[in-house]
């Protein structure tokens, strides 16, 4: 009879302990080996990985767990599951280097969190990259059945971190779309085109369904158009498949006569099974190419202060006026009288509007569009008027994003004044 964790077996009139057969020295990790992977045969693989070494663990449960979605179980993107993958090595290897040895990835405690996180303090890393780390850390700890790790923003504080440094800021307090820089979104378009053809779409895709850069370069048009396949909704929609944050596809409507011109010019000008950077580049290649070639229009933060993500933030500004909502950002340049003018909305109407916006943009949680139309509960104040204009010149009267990208591709712009 088990008088213990293990058999006792008398020998002589002593009692002797009988070796476990997994010959895992620390019974806490053994038990969550237990409950955590079914099967047999998963636990003596598991087993024979924790018994190899720190590395071989986190290549086990990568295999296993690491490369899902935080609590949906749903897979992750490639891209995540590489920074994840990097993140769990290196902090594991840094605590190696500064003489704190674990034998099992299971046996990592608060203190250990905490020494990584002043380390990377120290080493004068960005908030964004600390944070970064801290999101793949929780989830880490998640896995391995101690949640608790990550310790609230003010015990973090109390161990000299400021808690600036390991909290993610989600919403935006500045307008980052292109007209808030006075960029002549028409004219850089058509500078794109004359640059390139296939350029001039990309950025025409980004303005007009609010893609990000990897889907836009990805898009297949010809796939891509799913107006025939619902028709009988009386809704034309861009299928978006290929580029998307963990595989997930998404339909954004093509509901305007310009979307709907620009769709057919895509499958003028790029051939069916073609993709708008070409089916000759791969990914990497296609995204250095991008990068190198809206660099020569000035599209870079150093150069004109934007990026193509604000054709995205372009968007939802757009998408949320159509549907009679400003974006806090975007209200303090709004005159009054024109803001007075609006019908009031309920908070339960913007939270509906909130939510199309967001999913057509390839967001599941609706709090997520405060990343590009700033906070509903507490809107940014007006800040001092920008020095100058940036950009090229601005015509009279912008149009928005999605009706720019729609303009005759391959026309030379007009001359600057």
């Amino acid at each position: 009879m088990a008088e213990s964790r293990h058999e006792l077996i008398g020998r002589g009139g002593r009692r002797h302990y009988k070796k476990p057969d997994h010959h895992i020295k620390d019974q806490r990790t053994y038990d969550w080996i237990r409950r955590t992977f079914v099967g047999n045969a998963q636990v003596e693989k598991a087993i024979r990985a924790f018994k190899a070494g720190i590395d071989d663990q986190l290549n086990f449960l990568f295999d296993e767990l690491l490369n899902l979605r935080a609590m949906r179980r749903g897979y992750v993107g490639d891209e995540t599951v590489d920074s994840r993958r990097q993140v769990l090595f290196q902090a594991f290897k840094q605590l190696r280097e500064d003489g704190i040895k674990l034998r099992y990835i299971t046996e990592l405690k608060g203190r250990h969190v905490t020494h990584l996180l002043q380390r990377w303090d120290r080493e004068g890393l960005a908030n964004g990259t600390i944070q970064t780390r801290i999101t793949h850390l929780r989830f880490f700890v998640e896995v391995i059945g101690k949640p608790g790790l990550i310790q609230p923003k003010a015990k973090i504080a109390a161990n000299g971190i400021a808690p600036t440094r390991v909290t993610r800021e989600s919403v935006t307090n500045v307008d980052k779309s292109w007209s808030a820089k006075k960029v002549d979104i028409p004219t850089m378009l058509k500078q794109a085109d004359l640059q390139d053809v296939r350029l001039g779409l990309i950025l025409r895709a980004i303005a007009a369904f609010g893609l990000r850069v990897k889907e836009a370069v990805r898009l297949p048009p010809h796939e891509a158009d799913q107006g025939s396949v619902i028709a009988t909704l009386d809704v034309q929609a861009l299928d978006v498949i290929h580029g998307t944050k963990g595989g997930r596809h998404r339909l954004v409507p093509i509901d305007t006569p310009e979307l709907r011109a620009l769709v057919d010019e895509m499958k003028r000008l790029v051939p069916p099974g073609d993709s708008l950077s070409g089916r000759h580049r791969k990914l990497d290649a296609a995204l250095r190419w991008y990068y190198r070639e809206i660099a020569k229009l000035g599209i870079t933060k150093d150069q004109l202060g934007i990026t193509s993500h604000g054709l995205r933030h372009e968007y939802v500004h757009d998408r949320l006026e159509m549907q009679g909502v400003i974006a806090p950002v975007k209200a303090m340049n709004v005159d009054e009288p024109t803001t007075a003018a609006r019908p009031k909305m309920s908070r339960k109407e913007i939270m509906v509007v909130r939510r199309a916006v967001s999913e057509s943009i390839g967001h599941s949680r609706p709090s997520m569009i405060t990343a590009y139309s700033g906070s509903f509960v507490r809107p940014p104040q007006p800040s001092a008027a920008p020095d100058g204009v940036m950009g090229l010149p601005q015509t009279e009267g912008p149009p928005t994003a999605a009706a720019a990208s729609s303009v005759a591709i391959g026309q030379r712009p007009p001359a600057a004044e």
